[in-house]
């Protein structure tokens, strides 16, 4: 089911009520699984692909498996958050379906970022590695986010997963976090690295996003994945 939701893959689009608790849990599993064909697709592609058309293919690879899910979500929190208004018409922009100048903007320099990182990482040889911990960090944040975060008034999706969270739930999350953090770090400590700053990256956007919007919802969760997956880039880039 989180794979059928979460992602392009051909997992099918069976639908059970009761299963749908576990739904947020099941995300560092979906970020293993798009992590994996993340690393995959990149080591095969920079092997023959000139290393800018490979950095574009490694850059484009997550968004086209996920169907551009949290890119929607990333530019209804950018239009929302970056205009100067009361939180009441910030949340009316939140819902509207257009785009607005905001989100263009955003979203060109969110996709200019993760092309340069990912040029510079494929440039410099930088082990792959942290390809495989990115998205399950950013999809544990996300996870322990809707499960904790007192969620927006209108927002179904985030009561679906705040009021069926169990404690067991969270810690089950957390502890994805905590693996996959300490398992990148004994691979390769540019990895590690770059998966603490994609961590901190996810924590203070979906912060600064929870503190203006007043809550949380499925788009400030889409939002702090990009944040985090671009910013991870950016570091292993750096490091």
């Amino acid at each position: 089911m989180a794979l059928g939701l979460y992602t392009v893959l051909p997992a099918g689009r069976r639908w059970n009520e009761a299963y749908q608790a576990l739904l947020a849990p099941a995300l560092p599993a979906v970020g293993l699984v798009l992590g994996g064909l993340w690393f995959g697709f990149t080591s095969l592609f920079s092997r023959w692909m000139p290393s800018p058309l490979a950095a574009a293919v490694m850059a484009m690879t997550l968004p086209c498996l996920t169907g551009f899910l949290h890119l929607d979500g990333f530019m209804d929190v950018a239009d929302a958050m970056l205009c100067a208004r009361p939180r009441e018409e910030k949340l009316r922009i939140l819902k509207d379906p257009h785009a607005g100048s905001f989100a263009v903007v955003s979203l060109a320099c969110l996709l200019l970022l993760q092309a340069g990182a990912c040029y510079s990482i494929l440039e410099q040889g930088k082990a792959l590695t942290a390809l495989w911990g990115l998205p399950v960090i950013a999809r544990a944040g996300a996870a322990l986010a809707v499960m904790t975060i007192r969620p927006m008034a209108q927002s179904g999706y985030g009561k679906m997963n705040y009021s069926g969270a169990s404690p067991a739930k969270r810690w089950f999350c957390a502890l994805c976090l905590v693996a996959a953090m300490a398992v990148m770090f004994a691979l390769d400590w540019r990895g590690g690295a770059a998966c603490l700053a994609a961590m901190a990256g996810f924590a203070a956007s979906c912060a600064w996003a929870v503190n203006g919007l007043g809550g949380m919802n499925g788009d400030i969760a889409g939002w702090s994945v990009c944040c985090a997956e671009v910013l991870g880039l950016a570091a292993l880039a750096c490091l």
